[in-house]
């Protein structure tokens, strides 16, 4: 994205700059690029949202009822899709 944006800003830039102009923006946009990506680096990863958790929840439990009851585990993925399709959960 950030590759994407400097070339369109130094192509746009390209015929109204000189040449140590546009060094000075490409080592601009380079600075800023890479302090971008150490803030990402750095960054705590976002929460994970209440639905994600429950939809990996209800899966977990599905797998251990397919070895234990197979019967029990169609129920409940039935039960948990017709919540999530509701937007309940």
């Amino acid at each position: 994205m950030a590759s994407l944006l400097a070339a369109v800003v130094l192509s746009v830039y390209a015929g109204q700059k000189s040449r140590k102009q546009l060094r000075k923006l490409k080592r601009r946009m380079t600075w800023l690029l890479i302090k971008e990506k150490m803030k990402n680096a750095f960054s705590r990863p976002a929460d994970i949202d209440r639905k994600t958790l429950t939809i990996i929840l209800l899966a977990v439990l599905v797998l251990a009822l397919v070895f234990i009851s197979p019967i029990a585990a169609l129920v409940l993925a039935i039960i948990g899709l017709i919540l999530l399709l509701a937007g309940v959960v």
